[in-house]
């Protein structure tokens, strides 16, 4: 409810501030990567028999910076990564994100999912999610 009073607020704005905000003020961030599920991986957002278990409230991580050993899915093969990560310039940089611990898929480096969804018509036709870093002012 904040976010559509901030947001007629400013569609009822006179004019702009000539005053620039301050650094600390503005978030920006920049999507580095798309994280796709391996074609011969089956996923699951409860299922046990699944090669991947998905948390039900994985939304929730959404614009939400995660940090390092977060356990991003739950894993029944851990033979190989389940999940590829590709970079802007359609690079496989799968390692440089993810890790396998136990039975465990972690969080390699600090991140920011975004567009992370629970329809899994998207995830098989589209990707899992986005990956954002902060932009340093």
């Amino acid at each position: 409810m904040r976010n559509i009073s901030y947001l007629n607020d400013c569609l009822h704005l006179k004019e702009l501030s000539p005053a620039a905000p301050h650094p600390q003020d503005i978030e920006l961030v920049h999507t580095i990567a798309q994280v796709k599920v391996n074609d011969d991986v089956n996923f699951s957002f409860s299922e046990n028999s699944s090669d991947l278990i998905f948390k039900k409230d994985l939304e929730r991580l959404n614009f939400t910076e995660i940090s390092i050993g977060t356990c991003f899915v739950s894993l029944k093969k851990t033979d190989k990564l389940p999940l590829t990560v590709l970079n802007e310039q359609g690079q496989d940089v799968t390692q440089q994100f993810f890790t396998i611990n136990g039975s465990r898929l972690e969080i390699n480096r600090s991140t920011i999912p975004s567009m992370l969804t629970l329809n899994e018509c998207v995830i098989r036709q589209d990707c899992l999610c986005y990956l954002m870093e902060r932009i340093q002012l």
